[in-house]
């Protein structure tokens, strides 16, 4: 946002903005951030319930667990050309 407010550009019109980030902190702008939240509390969970899992002496071979990120929710800073 500073580097488009410094090239005097404005997201929603000069060009499209998209971020990564919590939907609180999108917000959280004057004008605010049309993104793409990364879960941080399904994040949280998959994390716990997997030490839990190694706590309580579940064996499992090591294994990759992705949590998906949830849909893009479009506010003003993005534009259909």
């Amino acid at each position: 946002m500073r580097l488009l407010h410094d090239r005097q550009l404005v997201p929603g019109r000069d060009v499209s903005l998209v971020s990564f980030c919590m939907d609180e902190i999108a917000q959280s702008y004057a004008r605010p951030v049309t993104n793409v939240s990364p879960r941080p509390r399904a994040v949280s969970s998959a994390a716990m319930r997997l030490l839990f899992e190694r706590l309580e002496g579940v064996d499992q071979a090591p294994r990759l667990e992705l949590v998906a990120p949830e849909g893009l929710v479009r506010r003003v800073t993005t534009t259909l050309f």
